[in-house]
């Protein structure tokens, strides 16, 4: 005897979604093909003859039939209480299951020693190098019997899921801070200033910011660069001639952005930032000047001083 089909009824309105579905130019086949199987059932049509209409598996009908029928009471709530959000409901109703996946194959103690691991120096275990890469991790939690094996993706997959990134890095200064409440007058006088440049501009007070870059290559290219051609882009040389280091000591207008004569020169001494001062007063002298400068340059604010 053979067992009788689920009965499936439909509203008028869910009809009517799964007639746009199966219809849809830029529906999912999926879609396509699950609604179409739901409708013949809706008619009444049995399992074997929608497998064979819509070519597919049986199971695949009964499995969708089946689906349809065990949602049918909060379809129908849905669509009584939330017409609205009926044809939502429905793409749930078709949708795949959510799959549980491939179980996990590396145990937390293991991942906790390969994550322990990145954040230590790769020069502690060896490595001439300043940061890991997932590769290197995997080989030494392999070398010391963390795992067996382990692929350089489930390395990565593990500093994803703990927010590392061994790529990257940032820079950080701790200044020597003796008296915090003196510090904050002495900032805020700072900020103070820049903020207001261009009232002082007016008043013929110029705001210059110094500072100094050193330890500059002075490198040339070996050969002269190639022009591009039809199907060939620009070519330079890789190799460079070095020509030894300078110092650059630069001033910037605050409320222009000039740069105003910046120096260029072997050492970085109290003389040399005295002389590059010179000559930037000396492009407008019957001005004001206020100069800001960092700590670094702090033991040349004397003889700076002098020159007013």
């Amino acid at each position: 005897m053979t067992k009788q089909a689920i009965q499936i009824d439909l509203s008028s309105k869910q009809h009517q979604i799964l007639e746009n579905m199966a219809r849809g130019t830029h529906t999912p086949l999926h879609y396509i093909e699950r609604s179409r199987i739901i409708l013949k059932a809706a008619q009444g049509i049995g399992n074997r003859a929608i497998a064979k209409q819509c070519n597919i598996n049986r199971q695949k009908v009964k499995l969708w039939r089946h689906r349809w029928d065990q949602a049918t009471t909060e379809i129908d709530e849905t669509e009584n209480q939330n017409p609205h959000a009926l044809k939502r409901f429905i793409h749930t109703i078709l949708s795949d299951d959510h799959r549980r996946g491939r179980p996990r194959y590396f145990r937390e103690d293991q991942v906790a020693e390969i994550v322990t691991m990145a954040c230590q120096s790769p020069e502690s275990k060896g490595f001439p190098v300043s940061h890991w890469t997932p590769g290197m991790l995997a080989s030494q939690a392999e070398k010391e019997g963390i795992v067996d094996s382990i692929s350089t993706r489930s390395v990565s997959r593990f500093l994803k899921e703990a927010d590392l990134k061994p790529h990257r890095h940032r820079v950080w200064l701790n200044p020597k801070i003796e008296d915090p409440e003196t510090h904050q007058k002495e900032v805020k006088q700072v900020c103070d200033v820049y903020q207001s440049t261009e009232s002082l501009d007016s008043k013929g007070v110029r705001v210059i910011s110094i500072d100094e870059k050193t330890g500059i290559q002075a490198t040339e290219h070996a050969q002269p660069k190639q022009l591009m051609k039809p199907g060939q882009p620009e070519r330079i040389e890789q190799e460079y001639i070095r020509h030894g280091t300078t110092t650059l000591i630069a001033s910037r207008d605050i409320v222009t952005g000039q740069i105003i004569q910046p120096y260029l020169g072997q050492t970085r001494t109290e003389k040399d930032l005295v002389h590059h001062v010179q000559q930037v007063i000396s492009q407008d002298p019957e001005s004001t000047y206020v100069l800001i400068m960092d700590q670094f340059t702090e033991c040349s604010l004397t003889s700076a001083s002098r020159l007013n």
